[in-house]
Parts: C-alpha cells; structure tokens; sequence
C-alpha cells in the first residue's frame, strides 16, 4: 500500500509538471545552473548568450537540447533524449536549453511508466482489499489521454523535424543555384574578356 501511494504522488507531481511545461509555450525551455546531455553530442559552436544557444538548436533539425557556457561562450549541441541535469555544486553558471515537444514527451513517457507501475500493484491490493471500481475506470480514462498524448507529442515532433528538414533543403537548393549562377556569371566575363580581345 506504501509504494502505491508513493507511485500515485509521483504520478500527481507529473501531472503538474506536464501541465506546467504544456501551458509554457517557449520553444526552448531554459534551467539555470544544469546541463543537457542528451543521448549523443551533435557540435559545440560559439556563442555569446544562451538566447543564440537556443537558436542555434533550433536550426538544427536533430537538436533536442544544449548547454550553454557564458564563460567560455559556447554551445554545445545535443540529440537524443535527456534531461536538464543539476550542477552539483551551487552557482554554476551553465544554462541547460531543452527542446519544449522533447521535455513534454519525455514527462509523458514518465507518466505511463508510473501509470503502468500503479497498474501492476493494483492486483495485489484487489486481495487484501476492495478497490473502487470508479478509480479503476478513472485510471484506465487516464491512461488512453496519455497514450492518445503521447501519439500526438509524436506528431508535433515529426511536424517540427519535416519542418526543419525542408527548411535545410530548401537552403541548401537556393545555394545549389545561387552557385549555378555564380559559375556562369564567371563564365560569361571570360568569354567576354577572350572575344573583347
């Protein structure tokens, strides 16, 4: 009975904290004196404030988080899934920059492990006790918004990965040409220059 009621205030605490993260609608979530690191390291750039940081994950479609390091002035670039670690000591000056559909998914996922945890005990409870059987319905009704959550966080992630991704595409197809145009450009005053004498 003890760990099912630590497993349902872990379940409340993250649902508050899902919501609190859901209503937050910065496309990068900053956390003071942590890091981020991710699952692998993509780059570390320059840069002078944790606001050029966050951009600078932004622009790149793989980047679900990064560190930035005012007193070197540097942002390093994560992917993968992770979290904003804490420094161990107080003061540090890192600032940690996490992508806002990453951080939701990820509470999501945290809310289904705890959820099926909380499913995996209720049994054991069922013989020493009666269970209301409300509570069991209510459990399942959250469990389905919590999947059909998870389902849609991983649209928005693959809407905004497409959106990237096009973005750099069609970059990188304006320079192709701007290339092109360049080279004949090139092309033409050497011709010029060869028929002028």
């Amino acid at each position: 009975m003890e760990e099912l009621t630590i497993l349902q205030e872990k379940f409340q605490s993250l649902m508050m904290q899902y919501q609190s993260e859901y209503e937050n609608t910065q496309s990068m979530r900053e956390y003071a004196s942590s890091t981020f690191l991710g699952q692998s390291a993509l780059l570390t750039q320059s840069a002078t404030s944790s606001g050029e940081c966050a951009n600078q994950c932004l622009e790149n479609s793989k980047c679900t988080g990064a560190t930035f390091f005012p007193s070197v002035q540097s942002c390093q670039l994560r992917a993968g899934e992770g979290r904003p670690q804490p420094q161990p000591q107080p003061g540090g000056e890192e600032i940690a920059l996490v992508r806002r559909w990453t951080l939701l998914k990820q509470i999501n996922s945290e809310l289904i492990n705890t959820y099926q945890a909380i499913q995996a005990i209720l049994p054991q409870i069922r013989d020493k006790q009666a269970v209301n059987e409300k509570h069991i319905t209510e459990q399942n009704t959250t469990l389905t918004a919590l999947l059909k959550e998870q389902a849609f966080l991983d649209r928005q992630l693959a809407i905004s990965n497409t959106i990237d991704q096009q973005s750099e595409d069609s970059t990188m197809l304006i320079d192709k040409y701007a290339l092109q145009y360049f080279l004949l450009g090139v092309g033409a005053m050497i011709l010029g220059w060869k028929i002028a004498s």
